[in-house]
């Protein structure tokens, strides 16, 4: 039986600098139970770690007083737009596995508290459709995206430059002016 608590978090994240891979997340509260399912939206890897008790990553020092499974669940949303007051970790264990290490930031009146929640995720045994069908999300959010653009009147950038030399010390390019109506 679902209860009031019970919800579904979905985003898309990194745990590095760009150009790194992003990530697809679900954090998932069903029953008081937490589960979390990662996937690399490149290679199409995925990793889960499901049916977490509170007890299973609250300890004495990261624990938030009063603070419910849905509350938890609520924290450790770190979607790309977020402003980073939640700090990730993505590391590579043996067999497969990877450990997700989620630093939360919390404030409270005048002060700021961090409190470190670590998971390790089991890797996923990912059928062929299963791929497949992430693929055709992927697709289908890009298509959203150029949709949202064209609706909103945005084209997209490019610019076009080239080089004729570098300077006499061997540091710097030089630019030609490049003349084109596409670009002001």
């Amino acid at each position: 039986m679902a209860t009031m608590e019970d919800r579904e978090i979905e985003g898309v994240t990194e745990f590095t600098f760009p150009p790194a891979p992003t990530y697809r997340y679900i954090i998932a509260l069903k029953n008081e139970k937490l589960s979390i399912w990662i996937e690399n939206r490149a290679a199409k890897r995925q990793w889960y770690k499901g049916d977490l008790a509170k007890s299973d990553y609250v300890t004495a020092s990261n624990t938030i007083p009063d603070a419910s499974p849905a509350d938890y669940a609520k924290s450790l949303d770190c979607d790309l737009d977020d402003s980073s007051d939640v700090l990730r970790k993505f590391t590579p264990l043996k067999d497969g596995r990877f450990r997700l290490e989620l630093t939360v930031k919390i404030h409270v009146l005048r002060s700021m508290w961090s409190a470190q929640y670590t998971f390790d995720l089991d890797r996923v045994s990912v059928e062929r459709i299963d791929i497949l069908e992430a693929k055709l999300r992927d697709q289908q959010e890009a298509l959203e995206r150029l949709r949202y653009d064209h609706v909103a009147g945005r084209t997209p950038i490019a610019l076009e430059a080239e080089t004729s030399r570098m300077t006499p010390d061997g540091k710097l390019l030089r630019w030609n002016k490049v003349e084109s109506s596409d670009f002001e």
